[in-house]
């Protein structure tokens, strides 16, 4: 069968896997359920349905295209118990999470990710991308985003590249990085808790890049600050280390970090 593009509705029982919980375009039942049978199928979770993902089981055997979680879903797609589990050794094309639920946990590496809007929550949508690839680009645009290390035994390499921005009206997106890589990261507003891995690059324009949640050992290599907070306090001594000298592109950036650290700037 040809992929498809498949909208959720969830039925009694909230299961995935069962092709009578999906419908086509057309309203007709698919043929199979979302990646059970050929690489490229579509989903789409948006007002029709408010039932959450309540079994899912093993990874998907084939790749998604496009995964949208659209304004009008207040379901759950993914829970800190079931969570989605998508194919992990291979790539999906385009994830669009604009959802309303309580919680979100999606299991999988996409090309690109995109975050227009979450629940309020602390659980409002959690990442992992899997050991075996990277997000290409990850836009947090407002919402409550967490990029995981691990769950239920998959780690996460994280991201290449993160752009963080503020939204024209609404609240002030939040990201908190946990996954051990990421290229570099763009800070244009909102808040980034960087807990942990390594960053390559962080441009702060105009948001919050804080250090000051985690302990844990990590290495920025370069920064270049035109303005907002670049906050690298932890309270342990060596927490972070900064690679090359801070480069301060703009006199209205400002920077934090502990007394007994010593950090080498630039312009």
């Amino acid at each position: 069968m040809a992929a498809e593009t498949m909208f959720w509705k969830g039925g009694t029982d909230g299961k995935w896997k069962l092709k009578t919980n999906w419908e086509t375009v057309t309203g007709a039942e698919p043929a199979d359920y979302p990646g059970e049978a050929e690489n490229g199928d579509s989903v789409v979770f948006d007002k029709r349905s408010a039932v959450s993902i309540t079994e899912f089981g093993a990874a998907l055997s084939f790749t998604l295209a496009n995964f949208t979680v659209e304004d009008g879903y207040t379901g759950s797609p993914g829970t800190i118990d079931v969570p989605i589990n998508l194919k992990q050794s291979a790539v999906n094309t385009s994830l669009v999470y604009n959802g309303r639920g309580a919680q979100a946990w999606i299991l999988g590496s996409f090309t690109t990710v995109t975050v227009n809007g979450t629940g309020s929550g602390v659980d409002a949508l959690h990442l992992n991308a899997g050991a075996t690839a990277v997000y290409t680009n990850l836009y947090v645009r407002s919402g409550v985003v967490v990029l995981d290390d691990s769950n239920y035994g998959v780690s996460s390499n994280g991201a290449a590249t993160i752009i963080v921005t503020q939204p024209a009206s609404g609240s002030a997106p939040t990201l908190t990085v946990k996954a051990p890589i990421t290229t570099t990261i763009e800070v244009r507003g909102g808040r980034v808790y960087w807990n942990k891995g390594t960053v390559t690059k962080m441009d702060n324009h105009g948001g919050i890049f804080t250090g000051e949640q985690s302990t844990i050992a990590r290495t920025l290599t370069d920064a270049n600050l035109w303005g907002g907070v670049t906050d690298l306090r932890t309270g342990v001594a060596g927490a972070i280390t900064v690679t090359n000298p801070i480069a301060y592109k703009s006199d209205i950036a400002q920077l934090r970090y502990d007394a007994d650290v010593t950090v080498a700037l630039s312009t």
